[in-house]
């Protein structure tokens, strides 16, 4: 059984981020679209086979992509 306690740790620290610097509806969109990309992630790696974890690796950068865009649109949109 995968434990996400690392990504788990990862969403609740920018929630509070995004709630000490009151960020607006396009933040939270992106941070859960990170959140599905977690999600995307423990269902790569549950069965701890190499390729479907090298896989998740290789694509844990869309979780930075969601929230940084997030944080873009938040700022643009304004």
């Amino acid at each position: 059984m995968t434990r996400p306690t690392g990504q788990a740790r990862a969403l609740v620290a920018l929630y509070f981020v995004g709630r000490i610097t009151r960020l607006g509806g396009w933040y939270w969109l992106g941070l859960a679209a990170g959140a599905a990309f977690f999600v995307h992630d423990l269902w790569l790696i549950r069965n701890r086979d190499r390729a479907a974890c090298f896989r998740a690796f290789l694509e844990n950068h869309y979780f930075g992509m969601a929230v940084f865009f997030g944080i873009l649109l938040n700022y643009i949109f304004k």
